[in-house]
């Protein structure tokens, strides 16, 4: 067996069955031999090592037409002879079809096509079937020998398949990246031949879960990071920042505002709201809809009890942050009657310091130590409530001659802000009810 046919072998052996799966870091290598590979085979819609021989062998042949046709060539194309002695016999072991040129014994110049490389070589001799030996370095240059090493029947696409199979990509996409406090995220895991994750949202905590739903509860900057390994032992991280702005409060109270003794004219908004840039007030009904002309976007404004039509049960605000973060808050609208209301309430008193009094007061007397409406009719039902700010019952009475002394159960009230609400039926046959708020000073506070 040749020497061509051993190498031939022994590559075939060796790597004939080795799979070749290149990693990220030797691509360029990778794509260096493939470029080398397609260039030393034929294709005829690029240029390849066979254009480039066929070029060579046309620009001999026009020169070896030149040099034929000059006077002093006398009309002979004669081969250079070969070391054994035999002239006139070119051997070409390239890949495409030679031409053989040979003198007859008139001169005469033919020329014929020959077969393959291992057909078309003679020896010194003229014995047919010998193939002529190569050097080692012909070996190493030979195209075909070049493809025994590279090339394992598989083409480019198939390789970058192969790298995407066995690359592991880490990488997710996530519903929203940022929004106001608190921001519910969709996060879906994209990664690519991955053996196990987690996630990790900022803490040490971590979720083994594949498409997580996380609450950010708090304003901020989260770095999201999705960890992945895959069964070769390689690990890759993709992160995304998760960006939380802060909402606001919306609060506000309403009160009355008393510019004489026949009523309440207008009502006074106090907007006790944190973290907004812009404010919006409106009246609503009780399906919460808007149900009225009245709006303002001042800080604090006032409304005229001639605005508040009868369908209006609610006032609202709604508080914008400058990043578009929205709070709001709903307060019951007072009810009043206009100059037809005969009982007015104080919006601050100053118990007795030294004990309980029980409460009772004279008709028409004005006392700064008793929490009592100042009225001139006397309704024919009567009903006052107060309630601490967060709801707890502290005082109760039916009878309008009496007020609250802020004791309760013989023991001091806490001083501050306590919601009252009276209700009943007047002389002519109407219902009222009224609403407020009520500050507690004891003197020694003061």
């Amino acid at each position: 067996m040749s020497d061509k046919l051993n190498i031939e072998q022994l590559f075939s052996t060796k790597l004939g069955e080795a799979e070749m799966t290149p990693s990220p870091d030797s691509w360029k290598k990778i794509d260096r031999k493939l470029r080398w590979r397609q260039f030393n085979r034929f294709n005829p819609r690029k240029l390849n090592i066979f254009y480039v021989g066929g070029l060579l062998i046309i620009g001999a042949g026009l020169i070896a037409l030149i040099t034929t046709n000059r006077p002093d060539s006398g009309g002979v194309v004669r081969a250079p002879e070969p070391e054994s002695g035999h002239p006139g016999i070119i051997t070409d072991q390239g890949k495409e079809s030679a031409v053989e040129i040979a003198e007859n014994d008139q001169g005469d110049v033919n020329d014929k096509k020959i077969g393959s490389a291992p057909e078309r070589q003679k020896s010194a001799n003229g014995v047919p079937g010998h193939v002529a030996e190569q050097s080692e370095n012909s070996k190493v240059s030979d195209p075909e020998e070049i493809e025994i090493i590279t090339d394992d029947d598989r083409s480019m696409d198939v390789v970058q398949e192969e790298m995407a199979y066995n690359t592991l990509i880490t990488y997710f996409t996530c519903s929203v990246q940022s929004g106001c406090a608190p921001l519910t995220v969709q996060f879906f895991n994209q990664s690519v031949n991955e053996e196990s994750f987690h996630w990790s949202f900022g803490k040490s905590e971590r979720i083994l879960m594949k498409d997580p739903v996380y609450i950010f509860k708090e304003p901020g900057k989260y770095a999201v990071t999705l960890t992945a390994d895959n069964a070769k032992g390689q690990t890759s991280s993709y992160h995304q920042i998760i960006e939380v702005y802060p909402s606001p409060v919306a609060e506000f109270e309403i009160e009355e505002g008393l510019e004489s003794i026949d009523g309440v004219e207008e009502l006074n908004l106090l907007n006790y709201s944190a973290g907004a840039f812009s404010f919006s007030w409106s009246l609503i009904g009780k399906s919460n809809i808007i149900c009225s002309n009245w709006s303002s976007n001042e800080f604090q404004p006032s409304i005229k009890l001639s605005d508040i039509n009868q369908d209006a049960t609610y006032l609202r605000l709604v508080a914008t942050t400058g990043f578009a973060c929205t709070d709001s808050s709903i307060q019951v609208i007072p009810v009043y009657q206009g100059s037809a209301t005969t009982l007015r309430f104080p919006t601050a008193f100053s118990p007795n310091p030294t004990g309980p009094g029980g409460g009772s007061y004279s008709p028409h007397e004005k006392r700064i130590d008793l929490f009592h409406p100042v009225f001139e009719d006397v309704p024919r039902e009567y009903n006052l409530r107060i309630y601490t700010r967060r709801g707890e019952l502290v005082y109760e009475t039916r009878d309008i001659y009496k007020g609250w002394d802020g004791y309760i159960l013989q023991e001091r009230s806490a001083g501050g802000v306590y919601v009252w609400m009276a209700e009943g039926i007047r002389e002519n046959g109407e219902e009222f009810k009224l609403r407020g708020d009520v500050t507690l000073i004891w003197d020694d506070q003061r």
